[in-house]
């Protein structure tokens, strides 16, 4: 009696599954990748609107007849004027509050602060930091 030769190799059918189940995985890597390009665009947004926060205090600290926003704007770049918005409220206690807002990449919770409501997008996409600088009276 002949028996058959024992099989060796792969059936088309494996190989279908292996290249279904990598571009399954391959999927999820892209996906992954997508959202971590965003949260790093989020994070250097975010870094930047703390460096404009801290230029702000420090026009406000040179200039302490400093009374509107025109003071703490930076004129050499006018090209992210529209990304960014600084506001500074002064308040009758010595209070002078700061804050810089600017449109995320992700949708969040719309900030009690107005400050960049004026910015074009949706506001929930609006972030707002924001600091408080104690001016003696003059």
């Amino acid at each position: 009696m002949n028996r058959p030769a024992p099989q060796s190799g792969t059936s088309l059918i494996e190989v279908l599954v292996a290249l279904l189940v990598l571009t399954v995985g391959l999927m999820g890597l892209a996906g992954l990748h997508t959202r971590t390009l965003k949260a790093r665009l989020e994070a250097d947004d975010r870094l930047e609107a703390l460096m404009r926060l801290e230029d702000a205090l420090s026009r406000l600290r040179a200039d302490p007849n400093c009374r509107d926003e025109t003071c703490l704007q930076n004129g050499s770049d006018s090209a992210d004027a529209t990304r960014f918005h600084a506001c500074l409220t002064v308040g009758e206690d010595g209070r002078w509050r700061v804050a810089v807002a600017w449109l995320g990449v992700f949708d969040a919770e719309v900030p009690a602060d107005t400050c960049g409501t004026g910015l074009p997008g949706p506001a929930s996409k609006r972030r707002v930091v924001s600091t408080v600088l104690f001016h003696a009276a003059d």
